[in-house]
């Protein structure tokens, strides 16, 4: 009798025996990173543990790093041996756990290292000397940071070298960092500013103006924070070259409240950029009285406004709040015959003035997909200023309407206009999990930021692992914490 084996070719049968145990052999390789990281995590062999802290697969090092952030004081000691045995990598991720976890190491052990020639050990080294007040010298923390390649070398050199610089070259190191290409050694140069402290501090801060949408909303916070300690500095950095230098003072003093900068900032009123315009013309109704107020509704009602002086003065009575401009608004708002630029200013003044006369005319343009596309769309971001429930419903319809993207977004931006909504609030933080499209996510990023609720910094970063750039969750949270330390 034949058996199985009898009727299959025999160089079948050896590919056959061959895939079988190369399928094998893959199930068991496959298992096997996981068995590793499961014993990394869970191991209490401190040189075991600790030879992965620098391991090139990042999962063996989080796995590592996960394990000894549990129980610092029992690795310490293989943490230490690794700056003797260890190779360059091992070396500095030792360091950099000695400066994480707070273990404590012999200060000549720190020097030495401090001395040594790989910029990384000496950026770390730094680090703990720093933080034990040792006496370092400033050429030598100038030496290396110029030398450093690394993103995270310079990012620790400007935060615990600072202080050992005289004035002069802490403030020159902080600018060429603010013009690095890293977000983090741009943001460890802002945060290090407040070390310089006098012009130094201030120089800085007016430097990451530039960087509008990264540094300038942490600046302007910083400038305000100065308060009237710089209001002359501030005045002459109204005349400042960049345009967008000159609107973030503007922003500051507005909020700076004091009022002997009305005068200055009204002459930004005939400036060449709409978003000094805009942000001089807030500022001044923001500060100016009643006189100034009216003198700016005359501004706007000869028959044909000059747009320039007729925007800013728009923002002005917007942000002043100023019921008298109300009906001269409305018709600027109304008329197509106006500049564009007129009538999105009036929509959105008179959304921010809450005029009741207005909420109609600006709901029927909201509604109206036949109305020119930015119209409608500055007229659902001024609906917010209402919040009121029709506003509200309307927007958290426009919230989700798929046939445009751009009517999400100014929805967004009309929520974050809706002070004090928890409503409002809810709504965007459950958009966060709908929503994929990123310019929308991040007006719904922003929009968080400007209500100040502390509820919705979870949604906040949930946004952050989407498509949301880091910058400007960071922003939205640190405008949170702000508006709830005020």
């Amino acid at each position: 009798m034949r058996t199985f084996f009898s009727w299959v070719d025999p160089k079948f049968l050896a590919i056959l025996l061959l895939v079988i145990a190369v399928f094998i052999y893959d199930l068991v390789q496959a298992g096997a990173p996981d068995r590793l990281i499961r014993d990394i995590t869970g191991s209490n062999d401190g040189d075991f543990v600790v030879a992965h802290i620098a391991d090139a697969d990042p999962e063996f090092a989080d796995a590592a790093w996960e394990n000894i952030s549990s129980n610092p004081t029992r690795f310490a000691p293989a943490i230490i041996g690794l700056l003797a045995d260890g190779n360059l990598n091992q070396q500095v991720a030792a360091m950099s756990a000695i400066n994480e976890f707070n273990i404590d190491l012999p200060v000549d052990i720190a020097w030495t290292l401090f001395e040594a020639e790989p910029v990384p050990l000496r950026a770390q080294a730094l680090r703990y000397l720093s933080k034990k007040d040792e006496l370092i010298d400033a050429k030598d923390v100038l030496d290396i940071y110029y030398a450093a390649n690394m993103s995270g070398d310079k990012a620790n050199i400007i935060k615990y070298g600072v202080k050992y610089l005289p004035e002069t070259d802490a403030t020159e190191l902080l600018t060429h960092a603010l013009n690095d290409s890293s977000k983090d050694v741009k943001f460890a140069a802002l945060d290090s500013a407040k070390i310089i402290g006098g012009d130094g501090h201030f120089k800085v801060l007016i430097e990451a103006l530039q960087y509008k949408d990264m540094l300038a909303p942490f600046a302007v916070l910083d400038l305000i924070e100065l308060g009237d300690e710089r209001y002359d500095s501030l005045i002459d950095a109204l005349t400042d070259r960049r345009s967008i230098v000159r609107g973030g003072v503007a922003d500051a003093l507005g909020e700076i409240g004091n009022t002997n900068a009305v005068q200055p900032l009204m002459e930004l009123f005939t400036d060449t950029s709409f978003d000094v315009l805009e942000s001089a013309g807030r500022a001044v109704g923001k500060l100016a009285g009643d006189l100034v107020l009216t003198n700016q509704l005359d501004t706007i009602k000869a028959s044909h406004p000059d747009t320039i002086m007729g925007v800013a003065a728009i923002n002005a009575l917007g942000a002043g709040k100023w019921q008298p401009a109300g009906s001269r608004l409305l018709q600027i708002a109304s008329d197509p015959g106006f500049d564009r630029g007129l009538r999105h200013a009036a929509l959105t003044a008179l959304g921010e003035m809450q005029y009741e006369d207005a909420f109609d005319f600006i709901m029927q343009r909201a509604s109206d997909t036949e109305e020119l596309d930015d119209i409608r769309r500055v007229a659902i971001r001024a609906l917010g200023f209402y919040s009121n429930d029709e506003a509200l419903e309307f927007l958290k319809t426009a919230l989700r309407d798929v046939t445009d993207y751009q009517v999400r977004v100014a929805a967004a931006e009309g929520l974050g206009n809706m002070q004090n909504s928890p409503d409002a609030v809810d709504e965007l933080m459950l958009a966060v999990n709908e929503e994929d499209i990123d310019f929308v996510l991040n007006a719904i990023v922003k929009a968080l930021g400007d209500l100040g609720d502390h509820r919705a910094i979870s949604a906040i970063e949930a946004a952050r692992g989407k498509v949301v750039r880091d910058v400007l969750c960071d922003v939205s949270i640190a405008r949170i914490e702000r508006l709830n330390k005020e």
